[in-house]
């Protein structure tokens, strides 16, 4: 559970992150679409761990 709740702040982190990078126009050398999406991909992730873990407990 910890992992999971680890890996959904770090994707909630790159999603803010790539949306100020786009909204501030910011000189990063990744876009901030990459951020984004590197973001949901964690979010996706830890939703999966967590489903895992709930159906093992059953």
């Amino acid at each position: 559970m910890k992992t999971s709740v680890i890996l959904f702040i770090a994707g909630v982190v790159l999603i803010v992150l790539g949306a100020l990078a786009k909204i501030l126009h910011w000189e990063v050398p990744v876009s901030g679409s990459l951020f984004i999406a590197s973001g949901f991909i964690l979010e996706i992730t830890a939703l999966c761990l967590l489903l895992a873990r709930s159906r093992r407990s059953r």
